[in-house]
């Protein structure tokens, strides 16, 4: 299970806005992840 997907599970069950927003923070890092993967692969090319 990742990080996300643990602190989105306690912000269902408890409603703390902060797991919520460490969620939030997951889904960022992991769209440039991939946008970067993506960038080398076409560097790479």
């Amino acid at each position: 299970m990742s990080l996300g997907n643990a602190m989105w599970d306690i912000f269902r069950h408890t409603g703390d806005i902060s797991a919520y927003l460490v969620y939030k923070d997951c889904l960022e890092c992991q769209k440039k992840e991939n946008h970067m993967a993506a960038d080398k692969v076409k560097e790479d090319r």
